[in-house]
C-alpha cells in the first residue's frame, strides 16, 4: 500500500479477485478505496454475471461497502 502508485495498487486488487485471494491480505484497502477501484470492481463483477459466473463474495462486499 505504501510502495504502488494508485493504478498499480487497483489492478493488484483486482488480480487478488481473479486469483480468489481474500481481499483481507490487501494492505490498506480500507484507506485507499477510491471511485475509479469501484468501478473496476463493479465491471468486473458485471462482467463475471454476464458470462454466468459467479462474483466472489469479496468483490460483493467491497462493493456493498463503498456504493
Amino acid at each position: 500500500a505504501e510502495h504502488l502508485d494508485a493504478h498499480a495498487w487497483r489492478h493488484g486488487v483486482l488480480k487478488c479477485l481473479f486469483l480468489d485471494i481474500p481481499l483481507a491480505a490487501v494492505a490498506g484497502l480500507d484507506r485507499r478505496v477510491d471511485a475509479e477501484l469501484v468501478r473496476m470492481v463493479r465491471a468486473y463483477a458485471d462482467e463475471r454475471r454476464a458470462a454466468g459466473r459467479a462474483v466472489p463474495e469479496d468483490a460483493s462486499t467491497l462493493l456493498r461497502s463503498h456504493p
